[in-house]
């Protein structure tokens, strides 16, 4: 082996293999579904939220689900919009996903 390929494996190769993991983590968290509260959030805004904001929303439920990713642009646009931080009431409580993100599609077929 070369003088580089051994430094590599003493020095370097956990620190990368580290940031690897880290970013896979990162990547499979971002995508995956947001909860039943920012789905009981954006449906509690909509009657607020402008037709700006409601097509945002829209826009991001065009594959049935809200990312991570896609809430943060949404929660950004709900709290310049309606003006207020975004909470879950005690309506979020007692529901499951499924019947939080069934509210909000009623509300988008509106």
């Amino acid at each position: 082996m070369s003088k580089v390929t051994q430094y590599f494996m003493r020095n370097l190769m956990f620190p990368a293999l580290g940031v690897v993991v880290g970013a896979v983590a990162a990547s499979v968290y971002v995508t995956s579904e947001i909860d039943r509260d920012q789905y009981g959030i954006y449906t509690s805004t909509w009657d607020k939220a402008n037709t700006h904001t409601q097509s945002a929303i829209r826009e991001a439920m065009s594959d049935g689900l809200i990312s991570y990713w896609e809430s943060v642009k949404l929660n950004r646009l709900i709290m310049d919009d309606v003006r207020v931080i975004a909470l879950c009431s005690g309506a979020c409580d007692e529901s499951t996903i499924d019947e939080s993100k069934a509210q909000l599609v009623e509300l988008l077929k509106k």
